[in-house]
């Protein structure tokens, strides 16, 4: 399993068209999930075994939020 080290506070972000959008506020959302540990909750607490489409819970679930 391969570990990323990088701080996401450290991230600068840098538009150079007043017409864009940063990702619609991803970066700040799945920083603050990080943080609280969010994917390791919804693993310890989802059980979908034996469902069609029920591997990888958490991760699924970190797309919709």
């Amino acid at each position: 399993m391969t570990q990323s080290y990088q701080k996401l506070e450290a991230i600068e972000v840098a538009f150079d068209d007043e017409n864009l959008v940063a990702n619609a506020g991803l970066l700040l959302v799945s920083t603050l999930a990080s943080k609280l540990g969010l994917a390791d909750v919804i693993a310890d607490k989802v059980d979908l075994t034996g469902r069609v489409g029920g591997a990888n819970p958490a991760s699924k679930s970190l797309t919709l939020i």
